[in-house]
């Protein structure tokens, strides 16, 4: 069944009863056991931050002596944590100043249902943006490395990635030039020109000499590359040559 739960401030460990362990430990057991919400019992109405009990039930509660419990219950009383008042039959305790402690922890469905979907709604944003985030990124890391290359200078890659282009294909500067040309021509930017050559080689080898994401629509934009589907075409074209 759930009962919901209370709160503790962390200063409680500066309060002076924190290394009273029998005083500590009935004050918090009697922030546990003080109503919520305002309550009726045996005709008589039980207020919030109050609840009845006794001293004896406190004590085997607690698993201290009667005696111990009483003297817990007067220093609580004496620094106006705690009030009791008793009759014949039972005692009510009230924690004082209850509503400075426990501020209303009831949450409605319609607040855990707005909630909910904010969440979702930044999970989302989140998902969408987590690509454009990664090749943002890679980008920065290699800003301080880039070198321009290519007939208009503006192909820009790092020493490792262009001396990569000349151990793999024998034509490296052709495609170099043909992308500097491309893009002077169209205006086109790219997060990662060492990506595009790569993917453009792996689409002329497939016999598509211009990967779909150089469109003419997309001229004075920043293009991004879908990473996933680079290596996609890697591994095709790795098999396709094993074969």
């Amino acid at each position: 069944m759930n009962r919901g739960y209370v709160k503790l401030f962390r200063k409680l460990d500066e309060w002076e009863w924190y290394k009273d362990h029998c005083t500590k430990e009935l004050f918090i057991h009697c922030l546990i056991k003080a109503n919520h919400t305002e309550k009726h019992w045996q005709g008589i109405t039980i207020p919030r931050g109050s609840f009845i009990s006794s001293v004896s039930k406190l004590s085997e509660e607690l698993d201290f002596s009667v005696q111990q419990i009483r003297t817990a219950i007067k220093h609580l009383n004496s620094t106006n944590e705690l009030t009791s008042s008793s009759t014949a039959k039972y005692t009510l305790f009230t924690v004082l100043n209850y509503d400075k402690y426990q501020q209303d922890n009831k949450v409605t469905n319609k607040q855990l249902t707005n909630n909910q979907q904010t969440a979702n709604k930044q999970l989302t944003t989140t998902n969408n943006n987590k690509h454009y985030k990664a090749l943002k990124r890679m980008k920065e890391e290699r800003e301080g490395t880039l070198s321009p290359f290519g007939k208009f200078e503006n192909v820009m890659l790092t020493e490792n990635e262009l001396q990569d282009l000349k151990n793999q294909y024998q034509d490296y500067q052709k495609k170099i030039d043909y992308l500097s040309s491309y893009k002077t021509a169209y205006g086109k930017e790219y997060a990662n020109d060492y990506a595009i050559i790569i993917m453009w080689a792996l689409q002329d080898e497939k016999g598509s000499l211009i990967p779909e994401c150089m469109n003419d629509d997309q001229s004075n934009e920043e293009v991004e590359i879908d990473l996933d589907e680079l290596d996609r075409l890697r591994s095709e074209l790795s098999n396709s040559k094993g074969e």
